[in-house]
């Protein structure tokens, strides 16, 4: 059955790109609102997506709409750590949004503002997850700085 799904993905995933076109419907599609109407919310569908073709998509999309992209993209990080279904996602995000700060370099004026802006979310979201790995266990999930020994004094 999983094999079925996997197949079943694959082909719908290249559908999704079509839906950057409207970026507030590309998350609603992608991250559970409660409204019924979030057929992907909680199935690993992006990492089905050629990186570089969804980046290149992204950056071709209208621009009022690359918030909800990069909304979508921390939403779905975020709940990867709650939906291992989700997991897989990780790396091809961490991947997409190289590409963007590295496409970013290339912008000027507004069109980098845009960008600057859409990617913020899952570029602190990546950052939490980056201290998470090196903290212990939970500790920056909750709030709460880990415990580590005080350095000693050199003599």
């Amino acid at each position: 059955m999983e094999k079925a799904l996997d197949a079943q993905l694959a082909m719908d995933a290249p559908a999704l790109l079509d839906e950057l076109v409207n970026g507030k419907e590309f998350f609603e599609k992608l991250v559970s609102t409660y409204t019924g109407k979030n057929p992907y919310a909680y199935v690993p569908v992006l990492s089905k997506l050629d990186p570089e073709e969804f980046v290149r998509t992204w950056l071709n999309s209208p621009k009022e709409g690359w918030y909800w992209i990069g909304n979508t993209l921390a939403e779905r990080h975020k709940r990867s750590f709650q939906n291992d279904a989700l997991e897989v996602e990780r790396p091809w995000i961490k991947e997409v949004v190289s590409m963007v700060e590295k496409e970013m370099t290339r912008l000027k004026g507004f069109r980098r503002f845009r960008l600057v802006r859409a990617i913020q979310p899952i570029v602190t979201e990546l950052k939490v997850d980056d201290q998470d790995d090196s903290l212990d266990e939970g500790a920056c999930r909750y709030g709460v700085e880990a415990h580590h020994a005080p350095a000693q004094p050199s003599a």
